[in-house]
């Protein structure tokens, strides 16, 4: 698998880089580094071509101050092989060109950039990156919810669209570490999830007094096929998914 990984330099793009390095595979995986540095202004008045010189030189002590940090956050047997990709336009368009170009199977960027730079943090743009992207985009926060020690926990749903195979090619590219524990779930969406909360256990009621009538015998049917297409989809999972039992739950999918 290659992985772009969009890098500024920020706690949000840091934890993204980590984060992402639990899911490599160090024999295997490629990694490309991108990052587009903010312009650099020179406070102090410069004549003829010096001032020039001067940023450029910032600026590349900018981009080498970014990569090193970046590349130290990898697993360490992916660190020597790391690539690096200076944009030179705006993170939200160059993102998406860097990774065609070297035909990424995944992009990875932090959620959300803060700083002077914010305009041009890779976090700011990662709205623009998943609206756009040809291939799976892995949004990061800043905050790591457990410890890699701990293992990943992982949610995988289904909802039954073609696009849920797209989700499955994308899952059998990823290094799944044994110590994963997964869980796939479906959410079943009733009647009663789509009304006011004040009128569920009335219509529950309803329901049990006067099943039919009220659909209650097409929507035991209904889960009984959301079931069914679960756990055909779980059938050829990667192993990591294919050790729990795929829940079906009612209620609003979000």
């Amino acid at each position: 698998m290659r992985v772009i990984m969009g890098v500024d330099g920020l706690d949000t793009s840091l934890a993204a880089v980590r984060f992402a390095g639990r899911l490599l595979s160090s024999g295997s995986d490629e990694v490309v580094l991108y990052y587009a540095p903010p312009p650099v202004e020179i406070a102090v008045r410069r004549w003829g071509s010096a001032g020039s010189v001067t940023a450029q030189l910032a600026t590349d002590s900018l981009v080498s101050a970014v990569f090193k940090r970046s590349i130290w956050q990898l697993p360490e047997p992916c660190r020597g092989r790391a690539k690096t990709v200076v944009g030179t336009q705006r993170p939200a368009h160059g993102m998406l060109v860097a990774a065609e170009e070297c035909h990424a199977d995944l992009i990875v960027i932090g959620s959300r950039g803060v700083g002077a730079w914010d305009g041009w943090t890779m976090g700011s743009v990662s709205r623009a990156v998943v609206a756009n992207a040809q291939v799976p985009v892995l949004v990061c926060r800043a905050v790591e919810a457990t410890p890699a020690e701990h293992g990943l926990h992982v949610l995988l749903t289904f909802d039954g669209t073609d696009s849920c195979d797209e989700v499955k090619n994308a899952l059998r590219k990823i290094h799944w570490p044994d110590s994963v524990r997964a869980e796939v779930l479906t959410v079943f969406d009733t009647l009663v999830g789509k009304v006011p909360a004040w009128l569920q256990e009335e219509l529950r009621a309803q329901l049990a007094e006067h099943p039919e009538p009220l659909g209650e015998g097409h929507m035991a049917e209904d889960k009984r096929h959301a079931e069914d297409s679960l756990r055909a989809w779980c059938a050829d999972l990667p192993d990591v998914f294919r050790r729990c039992t795929p829940r079906c739950v009612e209620g609003r999918p979000a």
